[in-house]
């Protein structure tokens, strides 16, 4: 592959971004927690590319040290992802928090 020069800006931030879905697959989610993505994968599997879908993801959910070593390397200095709200809402149509699976979720990430 030829390689291209080019000169960034000092302040120019380069990072990687991620959704949810990609980085959590199923890990920890209870049967009653679908997103659309998720009922969208269950009823079309065809659909995605060798039937991949969110048992496997990125896998971010358990590699994230290894993942974020490979950002490190290559000079990321920014990442983001989002939360599948789907993980924590019981009741959608009243707001009803999961708070066992919130609490697990924050104390992955901060504990």
């Amino acid at each position: 592959m030829e390689k291209i020069g080019m000169q960034l800006p000092n302040h120019f931030i380069i990072g990687a971004a991620s959704s949810a879905w990609q980085t959590e697959g199923w890990s920890g989610k209870k049967d009653f927690q679908d997103s659309y993505l998720d009922l969208w994968y269950k009823n079309h599997r065809e659909v995605w590319h060798n039937g991949y879908g969110p048992t496997i993801a990125t896998d971010f959910y358990n590699r994230y040290k290894e993942d974020i070593q490979f950002m490190k390397e290559i000079g990321l200095t920014h990442y983001r992802t989002s939360i599948n709200w789907s993980r924590f809402l019981v009741d959608y149509e009243h707001a009803v928090v999961d708070e066992e699976m919130m609490y697990k979720i924050l104390c992955k990430a901060f504990c």
